[in-house]
């Protein structure tokens, strides 16, 4: 037979009977859900607060939980905007590195920055990157090149067209990540010009090592197809 003991409700003060583990729980017991809600209701109500919203000046209630300052999100961010926050902030002013406005931003943002070439807005942020500004700028060529809409069907037909092997030192990767396709003639020499760029004619299959030294051959415009494939081949021994 299951022992139970009996208990009085937190609320009402009716007694009722429950199993021992629920005492190892707790000591506070209710014999029904309504008398737990009813209890909970109270407590809450004894926890409310009377506040005044510093901006619509209006009164609201909160608990001490919450501990509320504004009625709403509106007026909080309405405070925001007004500088409220930024009243309790220590800022530093400085100078823009783009537009030379002088404003005003925390110590941490100068303690993080490397660059120290901080800017006023976003606008100012992206014309001091563009150009020579731009640590990645080398004599007009930038680290990432867009090789136009054809550059997958073209790379495929290229790996293909070399049997799936590189052409300068004949490996045939498992891999097919293995397998790169470089471009004889640089892309960004085209100038946007990317059904030239992506010919067959200038496409050739190499392995990741053999690419990589083939990145440091420069190879002039208005050569013929044998000699730069020689030149790779030079390059990767």
């Amino acid at each position: 037979m299951k022992t139970e003991i009996k208990v009085t409700c937190a609320y009402c003060q009716k007694h009722f009977s429950v199993a021992p583990y629920r005492l190892k729980k707790t000591q506070t017991l209710y014999c029904s859900r309504s008398c737990q809600n009813k209890h909970k209701g109270e407590k809450i109500k004894s926890l409310r607060l009377t506040k005044t919203c510093p901006t619509c000046k209006k009164e609201f209630t909160t608990t001490q939980t919450k501990n509320a300052i504004h009625c709403s999100q509106k007026c909080l961010i309405a405070h925001n905007q007004n500088g409220g926050r930024n009243k309790y902030r220590k800022s530093v002013i400085i100078e823009c590195a783009c537009c030379k406005n002088e404003f005003s931003v925390p110590p941490s943002r100068l303690k993080h920055s490397q660059s120290k070439r901080i800017c006023c807005s976003r606008e100012c942020r992206a014309k001091l990157l563009t150009g020579e500004g731009n640590p990645a700028f080398v004599h007009g060529k930038g680290r990432r090149i867009p090789y136009g809409f054809n550059w997958c069907s073209q790379r495929r037909k290229a790996i293909k067209r070399d049997g799936w092997a590189c052409q300068a030192c004949g490996k045939m990767p498992e891999k097919k990540r293995g397998l790169h396709v470089h471009h004889i003639i640089p892309a960004h020499t085209f100038y946007g010009d990317y059904e030239r760029a992506n010919l067959l004619t200038n496409l050739i299959t190499l392995c990741v090592s053999c690419h990589g030294q083939a990145e440091k051959v420069i190879i002039p415009p208005g050569r013929s197809l044998a000699p730069i494939r020689l030149s790779v081949r030079l390059a990767c021994f």
